[in-house]
């Protein structure tokens, strides 16, 4: 009854909008087959990026093994599986350390924890509280590697996450675990930024390819520095001033 009523509530918000702005073209194909929404209303502005934000990150090649998670465990993330694969990479890296910066405290949190402690990697992972967002840049200079989760469902293959772009601006190589050919999925792949896999086992050997090679690690994240320019929210800004301004001129 509530996914009815939440469904519901976003059709009727849809159908009353004047315009609808989507991260991607493949998520308003969605929504117009999902809500018989029309085409028309929608109009693509991508996810920015402060990109000054993160101008003065360095990327790490040397020290700890550390791989960053914005955001903390959400099912949406499928953390668990996350964690399982780590439990891989920490035996071929035993000075690897997983790192989550922003958890809440909910189930499903407490869930990753126990599930930590079941795997016994809990001594080798941080849950730690939300950072302020001018601190976020020095965690990132502190990881070699920032990670990004979907869970395999069809609805994630639509979008591209304001994380991705952050690391990319940050010049931090991504580890990607989303549905093959989503939107994030191809993204990283167009442009070099990172490693992609949906199998735990997938996860595990691509975070154990680039916290093997520091090189590597340099090339990919001087790769999605590239990109993060495009992503710049002052240029996806652009598109959203320029579609409220005709909108407007013409209702």
């Amino acid at each position: 009854m509530g996914k009815g009523f939440k469904r519901a509530l976003e059709s009727s918000a849809m159908q009353r909008a004047s315009r609808i702005w989507v991260p991607t073209q493949r998520m308003a194909s969605m929504l117009t087959e999902e809500y018989d929404i029309p085409n028309r209303k929608f109009t693509v502005v991508a996810n920015g990026v402060d990109s000054s934000r993160f101008a003065r990150v360095q990327n790490q090649t040397r020290g700890p093994h550390t791989i960053l998670h914005l955001g903390g465990p959400r099912a949406y993330y499928d953390s668990a599986t996350l964690v399982k694969a780590f439990r891989i990479v920490l035996a071929q890296v035993p000075d690897a350390t997983l790192v989550f910066l922003g958890i809440r405290d909910d189930s499903y949190t407490r869930n990753v924890m126990r599930l930590c402690e079941e795997l016994k990697v809990q001594e080798a992972i941080q849950f730690l509280p939300p950072a302020p967002p001018d601190l976020v840049p020095v965690f990132m200079s502190r990881a070699a590697l920032g990670v990004h989760t979907y869970a395999l469902n069809p609805v994630y293959a639509t979008t591209v996450g304001l994380k991705v772009a952050e690391y990319m601006a940050a010049g931090l190589p991504i580890l990607h675990r989303g549905p093959s050919g989503g939107e994030t999925w191809k993204l990283i792949e167009r442009c070099g930024a990172g490693r992609c896999a949906e199998s735990v086992e997938g996860l595990a050997h691509h975070a154990i390819e680039l916290l093997s090679d520091p090189g590597l690690r340099q090339s990919i994240g001087d790769q999605g520095r590239r990109m993060a320019s495009t992503l710049d929210w002052k240029t996806t800004l652009e598109v959203a001033i320029q579609d409220a301004y005709f909108l407007t001129r013409h209702e």
